[in-house]
């Protein structure tokens, strides 16, 4: 009853024998020679293959992007997936502008699905994050200009240092609380 069996290497060919050709296979691997290979046999399994290079986590994130790169190159017809969440997950970094760029970077390559999950606190919204950053990048790229400006943004403004207002205006009054309820005379909405 599945719709997609991710993760098909060459260690478990085995399986292809269970599938059918209504069901899409994601080839992995880190290869490039290798993944075309496997992408080639996998076709005369199925029509709906997906390559995936294996985005790998950072420290080793241009790498991979580069495998992708040269794959698309290669092959400019088989869907690629780019596995954001090994990026998002694996570094102690807000997922919003993490999602941003590798939304923007896939986009750059042509990348076709963009895979990630929900898996702790600090990615808890990343489907979202990942969903609206992939908007902002479709509509940038025929425009041929950065994401920016577009009506739909994943900014998320924040300071270092807490400015006090009093300290820059000379005649600023602070208020005080009174702690009772007035009606505002123009009445209530």
């Amino acid at each position: 009853g599945a719709d997609m069996v991710m993760s098909i290497s060459y260690s478990n060919l085995e399986c292809l024998e269970l599938l059918n050709r209504d069901i899409a296979v994601v080839a992995v691997e880190r290869d490039i020679d290798r993944l075309i290979k496997l992408v080639e046999t996998l076709k005369r399994k199925t029509d709906k293959v997906v390559a995936d290079p294996i985005l790998d986590p950072p420290m080793k994130v241009a790498s991979s992007i580069a495998r992708y790169v040269r794959f698309r190159e290669l092959d400019k017809e088989t869907p690629l997936l780019f596995g954001v969440g090994n990026v998002t997950e694996l570094i102690d970094a807000d997922s919003i502008g993490i999602n941003a760029i590798m939304a923007c970077i896939a986009e750059e390559i042509g990348v076709d699905l963009l895979f990630t999950t929900e898996a702790s606190n600090k990615t808890r919204g990343s489907v979202k994050e990942l969903r609206v950053a992939s908007y902002m990048a479709k509509a940038a790229k025929p425009k041929n200009t950065p994401p920016k400006d577009l009506g739909i943004d994943l900014l998320v403004l924040k300071e270092k240092v807490r400015f006090k207002t009093r300290k820059y205006i000379s005649n600023a009054i602070e208020a005080k609380a009174s702690g009772e309820f007035v009606r505002d005379p123009k009445g209530d909405f």
